[in-house]
């Protein structure tokens, strides 16, 4: 079941999360720093929770 807060297409499996970060997949080679942000973003997906943002935009 897909959590109302999410499009189907946001979501991820872990098939796909193992495809992408896992041995072989395009986002095994990239630097920590590189990866990071990504990693963090599809981990949230995978659990099916909104991953932290700035929903009114404010900045300095």
């Amino acid at each position: 079941m897909q959590p109302a807060h999410l499009s189907p297409r946001a979501a991820l499996t872990a098939r796909g999360f193992i495809a992408k970060w896992g041995p072989g997949g395009p986002a095994h080679t990239l630097t920590e720093r590189v990866g990071a942000p990504a990693h963090f973003t599809d981990l949230c997906r995978l659990k099916g929770v909104a991953e932290p943002g700035n929903p009114t935009r404010h900045t300095f």
